[in-house]
């Protein structure tokens, strides 16, 4: 029997469908902001514990919404980030990227949507405000979204609005499957992309000279969930089996090994996050639960209970104070962590 784990600080419950995703703000621990099923996006007060500011996203016409009307999974909003001029990012499965203007205290105004789509895709988009040295030695800001479709995977330039990478390997991709999560990184001076795929295929791209650098096969099973952390060393990998395998790169020898398996004994992890001081990691399961783990000793720590359905996403605030999860039941949960 597991043992009963801490209390959330508290339970918000103005979604009325599956919460797909949330987010801390990156400099405020007390703002969160999250995304439904329904096309809803809400901005929270924590403090107060109330929705500071709330829109829809997009318009579907009569077909689109008869046949989303019984499945909750392939519809709404299906993840929201924030940027760093405080703008929020949404993606909306089916439909589009857009951005918009969140001003405390006025009605939230979208700034722009990029002319693409990633279909009825389960892979989230990230997103990388950075800067990279140019060949010339200078320094080039740049701000980029990268999403995958059933036909390969796009980086778009915020800035711009452009497409500026396109990995259509139609072979490749119908062999691994649908891209199920992508992690984007700096390290030294390459930007490195990471996707985990449905056949439970790790791949590694390195983004300027737009190269396959490595591909491994982690799992027998379905690949759901990818984490990384700050070197692009580890690698925490969820599927729809009862496993979290964590996994260690080691550039020098270009050599992947298992560091670690947890046994969950529930099957399916819908989200991983490793938080920012990268001294532990959280898991979203299939299970209803948040499961939190020692991310250098590689041990599990606690167990939170609170959803009464699957848990579709977890974060960390920038504070690493409070970890805030939700879920299919439309509620959003926060533990004050250590």
């Amino acid at each position: 029997m597991e043992k009963k784990g801490p209390e959330p600080l508290f339970v918000l419950r103005t979604h009325r469908s599956s919460v797909n995703d949330l987010k801390f703000h990156p400099l405020d621990s007390n703002t969160l902001v999250s995304c439904d099923a329904k096309d809803n996006v809400f901005v929270w007060n924590l403090t107060n514990r109330r929705v500071e500011s709330s829109f829809k996203v997009g318009q579907r016409n009569k077909k689109e919404q008869e046949g989303e009307e019984n499945n909750e999974e392939l519809k709404g909003v299906l993840s929201v980030h924030y940027l760093n001029d405080g703008s929020l990012l949404t993606q909306q499965r089916n439909g589009p990227i857009q951005v918009w203007s969140v001003q405390k205290g006025e009605e939230p105004i979208e700034v722009f949507q990029l002319p693409n789509q990633f279909g009825a895709t389960f892979c989230k988009v990230c997103i990388m405000e950075d800067k990279i040295e140019s060949e010339k030695g200078d320094e080039n800001e740049f701000k980029w979204v990268v999403g995958a479709s059933d036909k390969g995977i796009e980086i778009w330039d915020l800035s711009t609005r452009d497409k500026i990478y396109d990995w259509n390997e139609k072979e490749s991709f119908e062999k691994r499957g649908m891209c199920m999560d992508l992690k984007i990184k700096k390290r030294m001076n390459e930007i490195l992309l990471f996707g985990l795929f449905e056949n439970g295929s790790l791949c590694a791209w390195n983004v300027h000279c737009k190269k396959l650098v490595w591909e491994e096969k982690v799992d027998r099973e379905a690949g759901l969930s990818l984490e990384c952390n700050q070197e692009c060393s580890r690698f925490i990998i969820g599927t729809v089996g009862s496993d979290v395998s964590v996994y260690s790169f080691n550039w020098e020898e270009g050599t992947l090994s298992l560091e670690n398996t947890f046994i969950i004994n529930h099957g399916g992890v819908n989200g991983i996050k490793i938080r920012k001081d990268q001294r532990i990691f959280a898991t979203a399961g299939w299970d209803h639960r948040i499961r939190i783990f020692d991310n250098k000793k590689l041990k599990p720590l606690a167990i939170l209970k609170g959803h009464n359905e699957s848990v579709n996403a977890v974060d960390f605030s920038s504070h690493c104070n409070k970890v805030a999860s939700g879920g299919k039941d439309g509620r959003i949960l926060v533990w004050s962590i250590y």
